[in-house]
């Protein structure tokens, strides 16, 4: 998974240079982020469902 610099998504408000979330420690739980396509498609999906 890649993660996208503030650089390529222009917003109005400033950001900081780094202010992405360090989710490094997760693993230490067991855990590992989602991607997030896979959350993507399940809130198309769910959307769809909506307006049938």
């Amino acid at each position: 998974m890649q993660d996208i610099p503030s650089a390529d998504y222009p917003q109005r408000a400033h950001r900081p240079a780094n202010s992405r979330l360090d989710c490094s420690d997760l693993s230490r739980f067991g855990l590992a982020r989602p991607d997030w396509r896979q959350g993507l498609a399940r809130v198309l999906s769910d959307l769809q469902e909506i307006s049938e």
